[in-house]
C-alpha cells in the first residue's frame, strides 16, 4: 500500500474537477504537516534550552534545518505541482506552519504558498501556530511592552493584531532570562521592506488564515453572540471561485481578549477558546472536515506546565464539538468522511472517545482521520472501522509529505503515496555539528555563520562532508552588541540562499542534502521524546 516516490510532494485534488460528477479513479488529497518555520533573528527563549530539547528532540534544531526549512517546503510544493495536471492544486496543511509563534515566521510560511496564485491551501490550526513555542499562552506582555488593542476590541470578525509592541532590538546578557520575552524571540529586521516581528495569538492566526483564502473566494459573515461572550461567524465562497468549486463552508466562534491597564488584570488567554470548523466536498462522494485540536485556554507554565501546556495536551473544546456534531449530522449519507486535525486522536485524551463515537455514529462503515504533530514517519492506527493516519514533518527527519487516495467504494483511505526527501531526494552527506549554543545565546548568533557559509558554498567543491560553523563566546557578544546590523546581514544571506536555490539546480540539490543530513543528525541525537508514549 505504501509507495515511496523519488519526487517531491505530490499535490492533489482538482478544484475544477470537484463537483457533482462521479469518477472511477480514486480521489487524491495532498497532506503535509509541521513545517515549523523558525525565526532565526531573535533571542533564545526558555523553551530553547537543552532540557527542553532533551524532552522533545526538536526544541533546538541544527541551524541548517531552521534556515532551509522554507526551501524544503518550497521544493515539496513546486515538485508536487509538476507531478499532476495543472488543475490539481489543493494542499492540506495539518498545522504548525510556524515554530515560536511569530508574525515573521507566518509571513515566510504563507509566502511559499503565494508563489503560485493557483494553489489552494487549506489548513488546520496547530499548537505552534499561536502558542509560545507551541506550549503556553499564560505569559502576557509586561506593562512597558503592552500594545493597546484597536480593532480587535470592537471588530465583528477576527483581526490581525498583537498585544505586544515590537522589540526595537533584543537585550540579552549571557544566560540571564530576566529581559527576554516572547517579543524578543520574534524580533526581525525591517531593512528589506518587511514588518517588525511580533508574537502571534489564536485570533490573529484566524484572521491571517482567512485573509490567505480571500483570493480563492472566501467570504466571512458575523453570526451573533455565543455563550460566554464569544462571537460567532461563518464562512462561504463567492460563486465561480476555487473555494466555491469545493463547496467550502466553515463555522466558528472567536473571543476578544480582555485588556486592562492594571498589571495582572488582563485576560488574554480567553482568546485561545476561539476555533473554526471547515468543510469541503472533494468530489461527489468525499467530504473533508478540518478541526482545531488546540482550543486550550489554560496552557500554563510553572508547576502546572506538564498537565496544561498545549504541546502535550490537546483540547477540542465543548463549543467546537457542538459545531462539529451539527456539521457532520448535515452530511449526506452517501458521502465518505475524512477529518484532518493537528493532534493524533490518541493525544486528545478525554475528547478522543467523544470524537470516535461521533465519527462512528455518522459513518459506521468507516472513516479516516489524518493528523500530524508527532514528527514521526507515517503510521496508522485503527479505531474499529476508522483509522488515524499520522504523518511526519516536512522539516524533521525523514522530511515527508503524502498523497492519500480515497475510492468511491471504500469508506477509508485505500492508498498512500509518500515523498521522503531525507531518503529518496537528497544525496547523503556526513554532518558535523558546531558548538551547541541553543538557549545560551541568541538565535541570531547560532544562525549567522551558517547562513554565510551556505550562501557562499560551491556545490562543485563541497564534497560529502558538511561542517556546521559556529562562533566563540566573544564573537557572539560582539554580534549581540549591534543586533540590528547583524540581523540584517543574516536576512541578506538568506535571500541569497533562496535566490540560488531557485536559479541553480546543482546548488538546490546540495542545499537539500545539507538539510537532510542536519535533520538526520537531529533525529539521531538522544531525545526523551523518542521514549514517551
Amino acid at each position: 500500500m505504501h509507495k515511496v516516490l523519488v519526487a517531491a510532494a505530490l499535490a492533489a485534488c482538482s478544484a475544477s474537477a470537484l463537483g457533482a460528477e462521479e469518477t472511477t479513479s480514486p480521489t487524491q488529497v495532498f497532506f503535509l504537516a509541521d513545517p515549523q518555520i523558525h525565526n532565526v533573528y531573535g533571542a533564545a527563549l526558555k523553551q530553547m534550552f537543552p532540557v527542553s530539547n532533551w524532552v522533545s528532540g526538536v526544541a533546538i534544531r541544527p541551524p541548517e534545518v531552521n534556515l532551509l526549512a522554507p526551501l524544503v517546503l518550497r521544493h515539496s510544493l513546486t515538485r508536487g505541482m509538476e507531478q499532476l495536471p495543472a488543475d490539481n492544486r489543493l494542499v492540506v496543511v495539518l498545522g504548525d506552519g510556524t515554530n515560536i509563534g511569530c508574525s515573521g515566521e507566518a509571513e515566510v510560511f504563507d509566502a511559499e504558498f503565494r508563489r503560485s496564485d493557483t494553489t489552494i491551501r487549506l489548513m488546520a490550526h496547530g499548537n505552534h501556530d499561536s502558542y509560545l513555542m507551541g506550549t503556553v499562552n499564560s505569559y502576557g506582555p509586561r506593562p512597558e511592552d503592552t500594545r493597546p488593542l484597536d480593532h480587535m476590541s470592537r471588530a465583528p470578525l477576527p483581526v490581525d493584531e498583537t498585544w505586544y509592541t515590537a522589540t526595537p532590538s533584543p537585550v540579552v546578557t549571557g544566560t540571564s532570562m530576566a529581559n527576554r520575552n516572547w517579543a524578543d524571540g520574534c524580533y526581525q529586521p525591517v531593512g528589506n521592506g518587511g514588518q517588525p516581528g511580533t508574537p502571534m495569538n489564536k485570533v490573529r492566526w484566524m484572521a491571517r488564515y482567512a485573509a490567505s483564502l480571500e483570493a480563492q473566494g472566501l467570504v466571512q459573515t458575523p453570526g451573533g453572540t455565543a455563550k460566554h461572550g464569544g462571537l460567532r461567524f461563518t464562512g462561504s465562497a463567492v460563486p465561480g471561485t476555487p473555494l466555491a468549486a469545493l463547496n467550502y463552508r466553515s463555522e466558528g466562534i472567536w473571543y476578544r481578549p480582555k485588556q486592562s491597564t492594571t498589571p495582572g488584570h488582563s485576560d488574554y488567554a480567553r482568546s485561545w477558546n476561539s476555533y473554526m470548523v471547515q468543510a469541503v466536498d472533494l468530489d461527489a462522494r468525499h467530504t473533508l472536515v478540518l478541526i482545531d485540536t488546540s482550543v486550550c485556554q489554560n496552557a500554563r507554565g510553572g508547576p502546572s506546565y506538564v498537565l496544561s501546556n498545549a504541546g502535550q495536551n490537546a483540547c477540542l473544546g465543548w463549543e467546537q464539538y457542538a459545531t462539529l456534531t451539527r456539521m457532520l449530522d448535515g452530511m449526506a449519507d452517501e458521502r465518505s468522511l475524512i477529518v484532518g486535525g493537528h493532534f493524533p486522536l490518541n493525544d486528545l485524551k478525554g475528547d478522543r472517545r467523544k470524537l470516535i463515537a461521533l465519527f462512528n455514529k455518522v459513518r459506521p462503515a468507516g472513516w479516516t482521520y489524518v493528523s500530524g504533530h508527532t514528527h514521526h514517519a507515517i503510521t496508522s492506527r485503527k479505531y474499529g472501522n476508522g483509522v488515524d493516519v499520522n504523518i511526519g514533518s516536512t522539516t524533521d527527519w525523514p522530511m515527508e509529505s503524502h498523497v492519500l487516495a480515497f475510492a468511491a467504494d471504500a469508506p477509508t483511505v485505500v492508498d498512500t503515496k509518500s515523498l521522503v526527501i531525507g531518503t529518496t531526494i537528497a544525496q547523503p552527506m556526513t554532518y558535523r555539528a558546531g558548538t551547541q549554543m541553543g538557549g545560551k545565546y541568541s538565535e541570531l548568533c547560532r544562525h549567522l555563520p551558517v547562513a554565510r557559509a551556505l550562501a557562499d558554498a560551491s556545490p562543485e567543491t563541497a564534497g560529502t562532508l558538511w561542517v556546521s560553523p559556529s562562533l566563540t563566546t566573544a564573537q557572539c557578544d560582539a554580534i549581540q552588541a549591534d543586533w540590528a546590523k547583524h540581523a540584517q546581514v543574516l536576512m541578506d544571506d538568506q535571500e541569497r540562499i533562496s535566490k540560488r536555490f531557485d536559479d541553480e539546480p546543482r546548488y538546490r540539490d546540495f542545499v537539500l542534502s545539507v538539510a537532510a543530513s542536519a535533520s538526520l543528525h537531529e533525529h539521531s541525537s538522544f531525545s526523551l521524546g523518542n521514549y514517551l508514549p
